[in-house]
């Protein structure tokens, strides 16, 4: 797992970034492999990212587990603060699939790191007002039910 978490974060061939995108998925249990996988959304290279989305969707789907993210949040901050709006409902599912922890509230949602959110939270469509909402919950520790102007209330008191 370590060779590839350095061939992703260090190699100058995309193809070989990629590729360890995909072996990163055998180690599920392994936290350092989600967090290389979420940082791994932030390459430049199309290829890469999409590789390590579609990495980490298969695992938030298949194999949730909880992750201590405290070492992602200079990866994840960017991405909540939507420096990747296709990635950004992967990022939710895989934060959300993985029961994030209370602590990591403030750090990732202050700032402006909650716009995303609450406006997926007020969605048009039931699956982003549901990833929205379940992370809200866990970062909270409760539920403060479905209304924006509650969560939004929340995040200014953090």
């Amino acid at each position: 797992m370590d060779y590839a978490r350095q061939i992703l974060a260090r190699s100058d061939n995309a193809a070989a970034r990629a590729l360890s995108a995909i072996v990163l998925m055998n180690f599920s249990s392994e936290d350092g492999a989600w967090r290389a996988l979420v940082s791994g959304l932030r390459d430049p290279n199309s290829l890469v990212s999409v590789t390590c989305l579609q990495a980490l969707s298969s695992l938030s789907t298949y194999l949730p587990r909880n992750v201590d993210w405290r070492p992602s949040i200079p990866d994840l901050v960017p991405l909540l603060h939507g420096t990747d709006l296709f990635g950004f409902p992967f990022v939710l599912k895989a934060l959300a699939a993985t029961r994030a922890a209370p602590a990591l509230a403030g750090p990732l949602l202050e700032h402006g790191g909650a716009r995303l959110v609450i406006a997926y939270l007020g969605a048009g469509h039931e699956e982003q007002r549901d990833l929205a909402h379940k992370f809200l919950a866990d970062l909270a520790g409760r539920d403060l039910g479905s209304s924006p102007t509650a969560w939004e209330d929340w995040i200014a008191r953090l």
